[in-house]
This record gives C-alpha cells, sequence and structure tokens, in this order.
C-alpha cells in the first residue's frame, strides 16, 4: 500500500482480505485517468501487478474500474 499512496494523483487506497485469507481486495481512487495511466501505463484497464509481487499470486488478478458519481457521494 505505500506504494500505491506515494504515487502522484493516488488520493486513496484500502485493501481487505476474506475471512479466510483467500481473497484479497484494493479499492485505489484516482485523480483522474491521467494520474491511473502514470502508474499503471497505457493498458490501464488490466491488473497492474509488480513484478515482485507476480509470485505470490495463486491466479491472474482481476480488475474493474468505476467513475466516481457525485450525485451518489454520501457525506
Amino acid at each position: 500500500m505505500p506504494m500505491l499512496r506515494r504515487q502522484d494523483g493516488c488520493l486513496y487506497a484500502v485493501a481487505g482480505v476474506s475471512e479466510d485469507g483467500g481473497e484479497a481486495c484494493v479499492v485505489t481512487v484516482w485523480r483522474d485517468l491521467e494520474a491511473l495511466k502514470g502508474f499503471t501505463g497505457e493498458r490501464w484497464w488490466e491488473p497492474y501487478i509488480h513484478q515482485r509481487e507476480a509470485p505470490l499470486l495463486a491466479e491472474r488478478p482481476s480488475v474493474s474500474h468505476y467513475k466516481s458519481d457525485a450525485s451518489f457521494n454520501v457525506v
């Protein structure tokens, strides 16, 4: 998580693990698409896997991207 949080344009990053430890989830919020591309490269729609983390993965992760909808935000 520190690597993500240090990226220019990363506004928020948090990780969670399932009760049995079999799954993990990372949620990030980026300033804009250009900031995300600055971290992941031009293929931003694919999972970004750091070369040191790849051997730790049992399978290829999936990624989903969502646009923020200001009318849905709860303050």
